[in-house]
């Protein structure tokens, strides 16, 4: 009881022991914040590789994978592993836009849309399209998808409106914009035939600009569905032998957002079929040079025979990449384990005799995102990296038990008398102790509750934050290109809050230790007589 109420009267009557309570909170929300910033990265990385091949990928880069419809139906046959596998074709291409722009240097990718969904949700990535609700940002509703436009209203938003200047859109032009980029293409009215087109990443055309609101906003007379592009791709052998390059100029039907500024300032997407053709990867007819018609073929077992046939075989269609998602339950580590197991087979039996297999296939053919050989190290440097930050800013949060250990220490000898007269009253050593002690980590309780109001403040505001120093002091230290993402990490997970405010009462608990015990056993009649 009596270390309840000394412990309350200490805790309010002193200012000196705050000052650790302040340390403590400095230190733990300095963790918290640098653990929220980093880990979220981290999470963010890992979390968007889903978006953009699903769970597993299977790539053979410059053969191709043959008979992957096979394939793709033998893997979507193990249904307790696989929901769903699409064929994807990647390949690098140069991109130049009708108004005169420098060429760019893209990834071009070629999808099945209704496949890409099933196992990326592509349908969800196309942005222009009508939302009911503003972004949480966006405070006076000005986003374009909101369909500020009517039938019949200017294209740009006139005086006193809330796009005043800009570009508006009605909700059927922006349900128009978002089926055609659903099916990847768009009505030629010369033909009156659907033709393709292609759907490209928001940043990919440097049009777009993305306001404080979290939106995007295109630049005046430069919207990029309103547009066209021409793709050039250099086609290669099996053998990695450049053939001729072929282009193809391409209406944008939409674009796309995943939130990577890596991935939307590079990526292109066109029709699978499309870009199949211009690789010379689909279906063709390959014919013998060493073939001649009637010539004389002399066997192992002595006998001769003439050769017949045409001299030609059949080359199957090829696609570069399979993007497999998980079934239900499944994790990517154990859905690449079965998809290793399908793929091995179905090589031996289908490609053992064509295409050569080196010793590192399995971790450069199939992987999961984190996995992927151009990601692989950058991922395992980023978890080194937090893991050494944190601990360095742990060693660096000592100060705050070096600090807690300095005042209780002080605190024990200017409360020597007080020690005395609870000893004479009959109370126990690890009484004494433990109302130190138990003051410490009261402490440390309160230090680290302000602590991680203070990182949670911080975190969720990080971006405006961010915003207001460049704003004011042109310092920009989150540079989307550098960082892939376009904002900085702004959730605070709650398990590692609560283990970094446990380990900053535990800190506190720890300072007061020594102190405690120096109390605890101190002679009463000496404490007593203590001036």
């Amino acid at each position: 009881m009596y270390q309840r109420l000394i412990t309350r009267r200490y805790l309010l009557s002193k200012v000196m022991p705050l000052l650790a309570a302040v340390a403590v909170a400095l230190c733990t929300g300095m963790v918290l914040i640098v653990w929220s910033v980093m880990g979220g990265f981290l999470t963010q990385l890992l979390a968007s590789g889903k978006s953009l091949m699903g769970d597993v990928s299977i790539t053979i880069p410059v053969q191709g994978i043959p008979y992957y419809e096979e394939l793709i139906d033998r893997l979507e046959a193990d249904t307790e592993y696989v929901a769903a596998a699409t064929p994807v074709i990647q390949t690098l291409a140069l991109m130049n836009l009708e108004i005169g722009a420098p060429p760019a240097d893209v990834i071009l990718m070629g999808i099945e849309p209704e496949g890409y969904d099933r196992v990326a949700g592509y349908y969800d990535l196309i942005y222009w399209r009508h939302i009911d609700k503003p972004l949480r940002k966006d405070k006076l509703g000005i986003d374009m998808r909101l369909a500020h436009r009517n039938p019949g209203d200017p294209l740009y938003g006139p005086p006193g409106s809330p796009r005043e200047g800009l570009r508006t859109a009605s909700k059927e032009e922006l349900d128009l914009l978002y089926e055609r980029g659903k099916a990847m293409g768009v009505l030629d009215p010369a033909t009156n035939e659907i033709m393709p087109a292609a759907v490209v990443g928001t940043m990919v055309t440097k049009f777009n600009w993305r306001r404080p609101e979290g939106f995007i906003e295109p630049g005046r007379g430069l919207f990029a569905p309103s547009r066209t592009i021409t793709l050039t791709v250099l086609p290669m052998s099996d053998s990695g032998v450049m053939i001729e390059p072929e282009e193809a100029t391409l209406p944008i039907a939409n674009e796309f957002s995943m939130g990577v500024y890596q991935v939307d300032s590079k990526y292109v997407l066109i029709p699978f079929a499309l870009l199949q053709k211009m690789l010379k990867m689909d279906q063709a007819t390959r014919v013998d040079p060493d073939w001649q018609p009637g010539s004389v073929t002399f066997n192992a077992d002595g006998t001769t025979s003439f050769n017949t046939g045409t001299g030609t075989t059949i080359e199957p269609a090829r696609a570069t990449t399979i993007f497999v998602r998980a079934a239900e339950g499944v994790t990517p580590d154990q859905l690449d384990e079965r998809v290793e197991q399908i793929f091995d087979a179905f090589y031996e039996e289908k490609m053992a005799d064509h295409y050569w297999r080196p010793s590192t296939w399995r971790e450069n053919t199939v992987f999961t995102w984190e996995q992927e050989p151009n990601l692989r190290f950058f991922i395992a440097a980023v978890k080194k990296e937090t893991t050494l930050v944190l601990v360095l800013f742990a060693l660096i949060s000592l100060v705050s038990v070096v600090l807690l250990f300095s005042i209780f220490w002080s605190m024990v000898s200017e409360k020597t008398k007080d020690v005395g007269i609870l000893r004479a009253l009959g109370a126990s050593r690890m009484g004494v102790a433990w109302l130190f002690m138990r003051y410490g980590l009261l402490l440390g309780l309160v230090g680290s509750i302000a602590g991680l109001a203070l990182a949670y403040l911080i975190v969720t505001n990080i971006n405006p934050i961010h915003e207001w120093m460049g704003r004011a002091l042109g310092v920009q230290v989150w540079d989307p290109s550098v960082y892939y993402f376009m904002d900085i990490p702004n959730k605070v997970d709650p398990m590692r809050a609560l283990l970094v405010a446990g380990v900053g009462s535990l800190s506190a608990l720890v300072g007061a230790i020594a102190p405690a015990l120096r109390a605890a056993w101190m002679d009463p009649v000496k404490a007593l007589r203590f001036e």
